[in-house]
């Protein structure tokens, strides 16, 4: 089996990008990877084909997500060729999988937030309830293209029952999701000696924003 995996970020640097370093080294261990295709790459001395635009830093210049995931997506269908499998994340692969299936491959496309109707609507809620005014949301653009992606689409890989729950709610049907859980390093847990001096302390992860 060969695979194609694309995402339009830097392969292997922080969030996404860790992702997809552990998806890419997964399907490489597993001898199906036949390269990956990203925006740029972190990975030093990768043991597989990592395709990536000419001027990657030029490109990561572009602080608009519409004009630059869609710049990504059309560079990226220039280098299908062709294979078993294209893998794509969403908003990343709607050109690429086009490409890919006249190549013909089935498509698989990874989408790690809920449906983007029921993301748009969660935000315009929370926003509500903050009693704050809606500053910010999901462009238009990217919605109507990701409502592309899942339906030419053969699978929708997501993260979690919340997040496939979203995708039936909006009419997608069951047989095309697929959960895919995310997992960690099964490296050993280095525990620190514990500190009762009487303050109580909280550790909070995340961003303190509205979304």
């Amino acid at each position: 089996m060969r695979i194609i995996y694309s995402i339009g970020v830097n392969l292997g640097y922080q969030g996404l990008g860790n992702i997809a370093r552990i998806d890419t080294e997964a399907l490489q261990n597993k001898g199906h990877l036949l390269k990956a295709i990203a925006a740029s790459t972190a990975i030093k001395n990768a043991p597989f084909r990592i395709e990536t635009p000419p001027l990657p830093s030029a490109f990561f210049r572009i602080r608009n997500y519409v004009i630059r995931d869609n710049l990504f997506d059309l560079w990226a269908a220039s280098r299908v060729e062709p294979c078993d499998i294209f893998y794509g994340w969403a908003h990343h692969a709607l050109y690429s999988m086009r490409r890919a299936k006249r190549l013909g491959a089935k498509t698989i496309l990874y989408r790690a937030c809920p449906h983007i109707l029921s993301q748009r609507n969660l935000i315009e809620e929370e926003y509500r309830l903050c009693g704050l005014p809606l500053t910010s949301n999901i462009n238009q653009c990217i919605v109507n293209k990701m409502l592309r992606e899942y339906e030419e689409s053969d699978l929708i890989v997501v993260p979690s029952s919340f997040t496939r729950d979203s995708f039936l709610a909006h009419g997608i049907p069951a047989e095309k999701l697929k959960i895919n859980l995310l997992g960690a390093a099964q490296a050993p847990i280095q525990r620190c000696s514990p500190v009762d001096n009487g303050v109580f302390r909280a550790l909070f992860v995340g961003g303190a924003v509205v979304r």
